[in-house]
């Protein structure tokens, strides 16, 4: 029976290890909002997410109007500044922002440059970005866009550090294999105990 015990351990922790060893999801809560005076960014920079659209992607609202008697509701724009790496880009569908699960990797469709506006007022959901690592590489990410009547927020946000490696809208990062290998040991430990009291 221990032999059992410590042998489901071991294969935990190693398959815990070999999970971690290809992805790495790292979050932040970006809380940036705007009610369309100012750019709000989703950014990510040596290993670190930021809210600083240069290095990524911008956010940026406007307001309710009438035209041709009609009501546009607010919206939302993302983009690309110009002069930013070509490399970097933004999800560039539709005015859909994706949903929670949505995969993120090489398949979607990036603007590299300008903008796609019409994130429509209280649609929610995830908005993609990719960042540039170099030689062909990218990092995938994401980042939660709530539009209102009253202004444009990033939330939560995402980014999987490990380069051309896809993301879930919305992942957020696994237990580290250390915490994994913690609670199995505790798990261990209070086995062998009992038993030696019996």
């Amino acid at each position: 029976m221990k032999k059992t015990i410590v042998a489901l351990a071991l294969v935990a922790g190693l398959t815990s290890f070999a999970g971690s060893a290809k992805a790495s999801v790292i979050t932040a809560n970006l809380n940036e909002f705007t009610s369309g005076s100012s750019f709000i960014g989703f950014g990510y920079n040596n290993g670190v997410i930021n809210s600083d659209y240069n290095d990524g992607i911008f956010g940026l609202w406007s307001p309710a109007a009438e035209k041709r008697g009609a009501i546009i509701p607010a919206s939302g724009t993302i983009g690309i500044q110009d002069g930013q790496n070509a490399g970097d880009g933004f999800y560039d569908s539709s005015s859909t922002p994706l949903l929670y699960g949505a995969l993120i990797d090489g398949v979607l469709s990036y603007g590299t440059t300008g903008e796609n506006t019409g994130v429509d007022e209280s649609t929610g959901g995830y908005w993609a970005a990719r960042f540039n690592a170099g030689d062909g590489l990218y990092n995938y990410g994401w980042v939660q866009v709530d539009v209102t009547g009253s202004g444009m927020t990033f939330g939560m946000a995402g980014v999987e550090t490990t380069p051309n490696v896809a993301i879930t809208a919305g992942a957020v990062p696994e237990p580290s294999t250390y915490a994994l290998l913690e609670i199995g040991a505790m798990g261990l430990l209070m086995v062998l105990r009992r038993k030696k009291t019996t």
